[in-house]
């Protein structure tokens, strides 16, 4: 049973690892940096938006 389990979904598994790492290795610097920076500025507008609800205040980055 446990060859079975190992033949069918683990084996398979480390095949596609393989494909990944390997379309990891081509994916342009760039790309990875805008879309850091877009997380960014997503992470911020959300962490500002519940304060724009909440308080009466104008809103402040500091």
């Amino acid at each position: 049973m446990l060859i079975a389990v190992v033949d069918y979904f683990v084996l398979p598994k480390l095949a596609g690892t393989r494909q990944s790492l390997h379309l990891l290795g081509e994916v342009r610097p760039w790309w990875v940096a805008l879309g850091i920076l877009l997380k960014a500025a997503s992470l911020v507008c959300y962490s500002l938006f519940p304060r724009s609800v909440l308080r009466n205040s104008p809103l402040r980055f500091g």
